[in-house]
């Protein structure tokens, strides 16, 4: 029986099987080109395992997203106001909490960083996080 699509022959590997999931690689060799033979074989053990590898990489990946996800609704639900800063004091998050906070402007976000406010003069005294204020607090506790 002819095929419509005019393919011969098809040739597949697992890459990943789970007991909700499979995942599999396939590659349809056209009629006028036969059936599978060892040098498709052959090119195919080459592929396989970076194709399973790239699999595997985008599963992590939509892992990590539905994990980052879930840590920022737990944040969310947090009653206490709750910023989480990078390494440079980059603000990267903010709670629901913590939103609340910077719109009653005891906080400010500048620049990317929180800024406190003298509740006396409303000037702006000291970028939280930031490693230039960290050294700074540190030497005023020490004095």
């Amino acid at each position: 029986m002819d095929d419509p699509q005019g393919w011969g022959d098809v040739l597949s590997a697992n890459l990943d099987k789970s007991v909700t999931s499979r995942a599999v690689f396939s590659v349809a060799r056209h009629a006028r080109d036969g059936l599978v033979d060892d040098d498709m074989r052959g090119r195919m053990r080459l592929l396989v395992p970076h194709v399973r590898r790239s699999a595997m990489i985008g599963k992590l990946v939509n892992l990590s997203r539905v994990e980052a996800a879930a840590m920022a609704d737990t944040l969310d639900g947090l009653q206490a106001g709750m910023f989480l800063v990078d390494a440079a004091g980059r603000l990267v998050h903010t709670n629901v909490s913590g939103r609340a906070i910077l719109s009653e402007g005891n906080l400010l976000h500048a620049n990317g960083k929180l800024v406190a406010l003298d509740a006396q003069s409303d000037d702006a005294r000291a970028t939280f996080f930031s490693p230039p204020a960290m050294a700074m607090a540190r030497s005023a506790a020490r004095a």
